[in-house]
């Protein structure tokens, strides 16, 4: 029943994607625990055809409606915020690109309603971002570490991120390069491609599909896989989004994270049953390590009770 619900959410047909097992044994406590960490909704009524509703407890309709209200209001508050910021930015003369949150929604979900975003992730060139953090501060953000300049330039070597956030407010990640330093991915922010989307009243400038599955390919890779929301990341790209697949192919291997890439895309369409051209399939087999990969980062998946 999670994987129905982590289909549906990509994008798949109703017919495909929402045909769960019998229902008898469900356990439904443990369903709503599983779909809030791995970042997951049921599917609207409307959408549960061949899925009878007096089956599934009034409680937990009423808790994935609401749910879905919240994500949906929060994603808008996000939305108006990041508009705002790059604005800002752009003001400053600080070339700045959001990468995930509400453009990851809009642009691979088609639907700022259909993927929980938490925070602000903006990409800035790394001679830009004290300049960055400090216009952040002058809206009364605050680091959630200060440092000395000589710890502050240690980070700024050898990670690839600073969280600031004020109350109210989001929770923004400055970022300068896409993974730590020891993390074999070689796309520096000038040279990431970029696509323009139309986000709320405004345009903004976000990674192009070809870059953005190579980062979630990369983000889920670095984080070992643990939720099921970012494998639905790269099958709702794969299924929604136009990908130029020879380009993927080849910047992957020029990067240097064409196994991370291919194991992404195992995942996808193996667990939520993305589609793959032959030529992609083909590739994906080519390298014989990669089932054996699949197979811990599944076991991983669902082996660990989740709170």
């Amino acid at each position: 029943m999670l994987l129905c619900c982590a289909r549906f959410q990509t994008g798949s047909e109703v017919g495909d994607a929402v045909r769960p097992p019998s229902r008898r044994g469900t356990d439904w406590t443990w369903l709503v625990r599983q779909t809030r960490w791995h970042g997951v909704l049921l599917p609207p009524p409307r959408f549960l055809p061949s899925t009878p509703l007096d089956g599934i407890p009034p409680a937990v309709l009423t808790e994935f409606a609401e749910r879905a209200r919240r994500i949906a209001h929060h994603n808008l508050f996000l939305t108006g915020q990041l508009v705002d910021l790059l604005g800002r930015f752009a003001a400053a003369g600080i070339a700045a690109v959001p990468v995930k949150g509400p453009t990851l929604a809009a642009l691979a979900y088609g639907d700022l309603a259909r993927r929980e975003s938490f925070d602000l992730d903006i990409l800035v060139r790394r001679q830009d971002v004290a300049a960055a953090a400090d216009l952040l501060r002058s809206l009364d953000y605050r680091a959630d570490l200060v440092l000395s300049p000589g710890a502050e330039a240690a980070r700024l070597a050898s990670q690839y991120h600073r969280r600031l956030a004020r109350n109210p407010g989001p929770v923004v990640e400055l970022h300068w390069r896409f993974a730590p330093c020891y993390f074999p991915f070689a796309l520096r922010p000038e040279q990431a491609r970029l696509t323009q989307l139309r986000l709320g009243s405004a345009t903004v400038h976000t990674l192009a599909p070809e870059h953005l599955l190579l980062v979630l390919a990369v983000h889920g890779a670095k984080h070992l896989w643990e939720r099921l929301i970012w494998i639905c990341d790269v099958a709702a790209l794969i299924r929604n989004v136009g990908l130029n697949w020879p380009d993927v192919i080849s910047e992957s291997g020029r990067l240097g994270v064409a196994r991370v890439v291919r194991l992404s895309l195992v995942l996808a369409r193996d667990l939520l049953a993305a589609p793959l051209p032959d030529a992609v399939d083909d590739w994906v087999e080519g390298d014989p390590g990669l089932a054996e990969l699949a197979a811990l980062a599944r076991q991983r998946l669902f082996a660990t009770e989740r709170r």
